[in-house]
């Protein structure tokens, strides 16, 4: 909810996201689309695109969405 944004900007960005809605989806669908410096890659499954429902995809792209950086 507070990292998209920044996420987005960042050169090393190499996604089709254009919005922080879009980059969280993106991130559940495509996690390799962008790994965050220091993580690992293939850390996140791959599968989540094949096995839940849009609806269950939508679901946790707002979870996520409304989640702020307590610092």
């Amino acid at each position: 909810g507070t990292t998209a944004s920044q996420r987005l900007a960042d050169p090393n960005y190499k996604g089709t996201a254009s919005t922080e809605w879009e980059y969280i989806m993106e991130s559940v669908l495509s996690p390799g689309a962008y790994v965050v410096s220091g993580y690992p890659d293939r850390v996140m499954p791959r599968w989540y695109g094949k096995k839940l429902t849009a609806k269950a995809i939508t679901k946790i792209t707002s979870y996520l969405q409304q989640i702020k950086d307590p610092s």
